[in-house]
């Protein structure tokens, strides 16, 4: 299975709902597009920046979380992808609470597009995987993921 490693809280929000069920964090954003459709593996990367903890904590406390209970360094579910649109396309069908948990700008630092992986049926690992990340898609053993109680 395909896998994509994505900084921690951004990680695990994908897997989070609000009240209503609703995704917290619906799209995955990135400065290049993909033609990857279907379902793959969320690994949280080993970073654990403390800038980040500081501008982010507070951000979880209204779903009822706290950075301790994130896993570092591990696959921790599976989710689709759907689509894959300019942000700025997708970003007005988005609540301003969902926006913060992606780069929706249109463009980049670099001065290029970015681009919103539309998410779909995030299932979280009962039990997270330690495992090795690395930039862009790589690959995970279909087994490891069903063995940790994943969706394929």
């Amino acid at each position: 299975m395909k896998a994509l490693s994505l900084w921690q809280p951004w990680a695990s929000m994908i897997f989070e709902f609000d009240h209503l069920g609703v995704p917290i964090k619906p799209d995955e954003t990135r400065g290049w597009p993909t033609k990857v459709r279907g379902r793959v593996a969320i690994h949280a990367s080993k970073r654990d920046d403390r800038e980040i903890r500081s501008r982010y904590g507070l951000r979880l406390a209204p779903y009822g979380l706290r950075w301790s209970q994130f896993s570092f360094g591990s696959v921790i579910g599976t989710v689709e992808i759907v689509d894959c649109v300019p942000t700025h396309e997708i970003a007005v069908k988005r609540e301003d609470w969902q926006l913060i948990w992606g780069d929706y700008r249109i463009l980049g630092d670099d001065g290029k597009r970015r681009f919103a992986f539309v998410l779909r049926d995030p299932v979280k690992l009962q039990i997270p995987v330690p495992w090795t990340g690395r930039q862009g898609f790589f690959n995970v053993p279909d087994e490891v993921i069903r063995a940790a109680g994943g969706k394929i």
